[in-house]
């Protein structure tokens, strides 16, 4: 069966204080004997060879577990990472950029939308437009549970819509929501919607440069990784195949290019 064991509070997030709480909540419930393997986020308090809480947890119950990082957080790292390369670093908690977007958004026209026509999409970036389309479609008619959350259709929705295509549902738009860094899926949610809706907004020049690039990354490289990451097993894959793209993208953007690939090699410890 699928049960959540425990949510414990701890005075501190140190490694030693969540491997106490952890290994305290496994043996309340007798199981500590049937662990194989724990999923957790990269931070440092997790992953410290030391005095990290996986490592920690593993001397506590004495046993070895099989480490699976959760492919989510990672890549989430990455989306911020990109982002961050291409508009800049943002000097509070929110981004300002969509603060200015959600204000303005009653003034938008929905029906006057306009997807990209950067000229890359018939050349260089043609085969990837159509695979991007392809797997966005399939994944919107998949019954496999692959969307657990409307944001996520809501994502592939507007990935569609962005290539010039219509989804199965039609086209619609949901009004801007959170758009705070702590909501990872802001920062694509409103770049796609920026990049539709840019000639009833005004941006900067810098601003218009950096949502075509951060948009054309993530409909044609991001999403797709995003959506398919949930299986542990096919991780690997998964990751080379990312690395392939993010290689083969330095000619339309060696920045992305350069970050996705610096960024991914941090989390290739596990392949040992």
């Amino acid at each position: 069966m699928e049960r959540l064991i425990a949510i414990p509070k701890v005075d501190k997030g140190t490694g030693e204080e969540v491997a106490k709480a952890a290994s305290a909540s496994l043996l309340e419930w007798d199981i500590s004997d049937k662990i194989v393997a724990m999923s957790f986020d990269t931070t440092a308090a997790n992953t410290g060879r030391k005095n990290g809480a996986c490592a920690l947890l593993q001397q506590k119950l004495g046993k070895d577990f099989l480490w699976l990082a959760c492919r989510h957080h990672i890549h989430e790292v990455l989306c911020g990472d990109v982002l961050k390369a291409l508009f800049g670093k943002s000097s509070g908690p929110n981004v300002e950029l969509f603060h200015r977007f959600q204000q303005h958004w009653p003034k938008i026209y929905k029906s006057a939308y306009k997807p990209c026509n950067d000229s890359r999409l018939t050349s260089d970036l043609l085969s990837l437009k159509c695979e991007a389309v392809t797997f966005f479609r399939t994944a919107l008619i998949s019954e496999s549970g692959s969307l657990p959350r409307e944001d996520y259709r809501e994502l592939l929705e507007l990935s569609l819509i962005f290539l010039g295509e219509i989804p199965q549902r039609g086209v619609r738009f949901r009004a801007p929501g959170a758009f705070h860094h702590a909501r990872w899926m802001a920062k694509l949610l409103y770049v796609l919607k920026l990049n539709l809706f840019k000639d009833q907004f005004r941006l900067t020049e810098h601003e218009a440069t950096s949502c075509l690039e951060f948009g054309l990354f993530a409909v044609l490289i991001y999403c797709k990784d995003w959506t398919t990451n949930t299986n542990s097993c096919d991780a690997p894959i998964n990751d080379l195949s990312l690395i392939q793209l993010l290689t083969k993208y330095k000619t339309s953007s060696p920045v992305i290019s350069t970050v996705g690939l610096r960024e991914m090699g941090r989390h290739l410890w596990y392949l040992g």
